[in-house]
């Protein structure tokens, strides 16, 4: 098996068509309790355009990771190495006001609940304007207004121009998660971070608004990082999948390539816990086994191993934590962190 680690991303050429390079980006948060590395040495570029899903347990690092992408973590947190840079500028580098000006312009970000991301003492048009004048100074309030109305109308809000007087509590649920795409949209930026929008939704809400969402993100070419722990909205709208686990991006490829053959065990078994109707009958519903380990306290192996269907009691697994590899072939090729990746892929296409 080759287990030659590919070239490092800090040492390739930043390509004119990345909207987005992360490199060696560490974040953890300091409490009683010990030193948590809630993103561990994190590498990754997105192209222009592109809709990359974000998956994994809760407390794998996936907000921990857009938070810092965003210089938004605040104490206990705190980004200890690595660098950002969005179109080329480098954000880590950046003080606190710059940063100010770089977020709702040429990047925004999409809150899981929109009714404690929007402020319930002033009208929804009055929101989304202050974004729309604190990135376009020269702008009178009226055009803000009307620029507003607009946007309240692409997320198909009824009667825009009237419902930007309304508050937030005046709206329901999948409203308000439409507004905060409004507010995200509304200085048309390179890069959209959703973290986790349509959680609280039902079903029926959460399509109606992914659709929405969709449509304005691919007319603009807007990239998109969308955080999700629902696989099935991954499969619909996302073009590329990083699966996370423990602070660590532990498998990377296409979203055709992740579900048709996945490369590390426990995107396997993530797959495997989605819910299917047969199985649901026969009351038979998949789980992962065990629980994620604490950050405060790694095995010294591969953080997986103690829940792994593969490679449990391997000595390599249980002693040296695995690199990051190529695995696959030809077009079934993608990043893993697994020793066993290549085995059993080759296992997987040879039956």
């Amino acid at each position: 098996m080759n287990r030659s680690a590919p070239p490092s991303p800090s040492q390739q050429p930043v390509k004119s068509d990345i909207a987005l390079s992360v490199r060696n980006l560490r974040t953890e948060f300091h409490t009683g309790e010990g030193i948590f590395p809630a993103v561990r040495d994190v590498s990754f570029d997105i192209r222009r355009g592109c809709q990359l899903g974000i998956v994994g347990e809760s407390g794998s690092g996936k907000s921990a990771l857009a938070l810092s992408i965003l210089g938004l973590v605040r104490p206990p947190g705190r980004i200890v190495a690595g660098e950002v840079r969005l179109n080329g500028k480098n954000l880590r580098a950046m003080d606190e006001a710059s940063l100010s000006r770089v977020r709702g312009k040429e990047m925004s970000l999409i809150f899981q609940d929109p009714m404690t991301a929007l402020d319930p003492v002033k009208t929804v048009g009055t929101q989304i304007m202050e974004c729309i004048l604190h990135h376009n100074r020269g702008m009178s309030r009226r055009n803000a207004r009307k620029r507003a109305a607009r946007l309240l109308d692409d997320v198909e809000i009824p009667n825009a121009a009237q419902r930007l007087d309304s508050y937030p509590h005046q709206f329901s649920g999948g409203m308000r998660q439409r507004v905060m795409i409004a507010i995200a949209i509304a200085n048309e930026p390179d890069l959209i971070v959703a973290d986790e929008p349509t959680t609280a939704l039902d079903v029926t809400t959460q399509a109606q608004i992914l659709d929405v969402f969709e449509r304005l993100v691919r007319s603009s070419g807007t990239t998109v990082i969308l955080i999700t722990h629902n696989l099935g909205i991954v499969a619909e709208f996302c073009d590329e999948v990083h699966v996370m686990y423990a602070g660590r991006i532990v498998e990377s490829a296409s979203t055709k390539e992740i579900f048709r053959l996945p490369g590390h065990p426990y995107t396997e078994s993530l797959l495997k816990s989605v819910p299917r109707p047969e199985e649901a009958r026969r009351g038979r519903l998949f789980s992962v086994a065990g629980f994620p380990p604490s950050l405060a306290r790694l095995p010294p192996g591969c953080s997986f191993e103690p829940r792994c269907f593969a490679g449990r009691g391997l000595p390599q697994c249980r002693s040296e934590p695995p690199g990051a590899i190529w695995a696959g072939k030809k077009e079934s090729r993608r990043l893993v962190e697994c020793h066993l990746a290549n085995q059993r892929l080759e296992e997987a296409l040879a039956e």
